[in-house]
């Protein structure tokens, strides 16, 4: 009786896990562990060790925009509903990037240069 208690025990343990993992966040997936900066200006104080930055539900001041070639560390960034209908230019310094997701954005136009980042999935 004990051994079938455990057994379902563990069952129950492994199952939660494996669907734990698939339920990730694809940011999440990306780059290495480590701070998840969530807001630009924050991510600009030291720029040299922003490898995530995920910057959700907020608008991006146009006066710090040109400022994200600063941040030629990231790797994984997000945007998420902050009211952009065009990506900045700037994104297209960002070389290291392997992870870009715009989510919840009115985008009508994207920077050319956006295809020079190798990294990136087709």
């Amino acid at each position: 009786m004990k051994i079938q208690s455990l057994l379902l025990f563990l069952l129950a343990v492994l199952t939660t896990s494996i669907f734990a993992q698939e339920e990730r966040d694809a940011f999440d997936k990306y780059g290495p562990p480590g701070e998840i900066y969530t807001n630009l200006k924050d991510a600009l104080k030291d720029p040299k060790i922003v490898y995530k930055l995920k910057l959700e539900y907020q608008a991006i001041d146009p006066k710090l925009q040109p400022k994200i070639t600063k941040l030629t560390e990231v790797q994984v960034l997000q945007m998420t509903a902050n009211n952009l209908t065009q990506l900045p230019q700037e994104i297209t310094s960002l070389v290291n990037l392997f992870y870009f997701a715009c989510i919840g954005n009115e985008i009508t136009s994207y920077p050319k240069a956006l295809a020079i980042l190798n990294n990136l999935p087709n």
